[in-house]
């Protein structure tokens, strides 16, 4: 009997697939964001593929963590135009857009919210190839890494 308990202890341990905790964000502002993390095939890929979405707080360093999947599985058919996208949305932003629905009694989930801050371009972002977050060490700073508006 106990060698049927230790079984599926020692499966269970190994068929399970942990965060990624390569990839980390440091928040050197004094206000809080979400980071959307995606990835591009190349620069014709219009859509990417959804990573990651953290809060991350005012002077915090946060992991941007990928569930049961690796970067390199992720990232392993990429070409020299693969790259990273991260997109930041100050906390700000969307509290202030919430009120709006709220006052007008619309009940929006976060995602919904994102997608407005988007298409109105009220966020920062950049893009990392993967040799440069590589070079980085998978550390990534705001805003002292010439992160872009997308109003401009």
């Amino acid at each position: 009997m106990k060698f049927y308990y230790y079984f599926i202890v020692i499966f269970c341990l190994l068929s399970c697939d942990f965060i990624d905790d390569k990839l980390s964000i440091q928040n050197n502002t004094t206000y809080k964001f979400m980071v959307n993390v995606k990835y591009f095939k190349n620069k014709e890929d219009n859509l990417g593929e959804f990573c990651s979405l953290i809060e991350v707080n005012e002077e915090e360093k946060k992991v941007i963590g990928l569930l049961n999947r690796h970067w390199e599985n992720l990232t392993k058919n990429s070409t020299n135009e693969s790259f990273i996208k991260v997109i930041l949305i100050s906390k700000k932003s969307i509290d202030s857009l919430n009120q709006v629905y709220y006052s007008k009694n619309i009940s929006l989930n976060r995602y919904d919210l994102l997608d407005s801050l988007y298409n109105k371009k009220e966020y920062d972002y950049k893009e990392y190839s993967l040799k440069e977050l590589e070079h980085r060490k998978w550390q990534i700073t705001y805003p002292d890494e010439g992160f872009k508006n997308a109003n401009q």
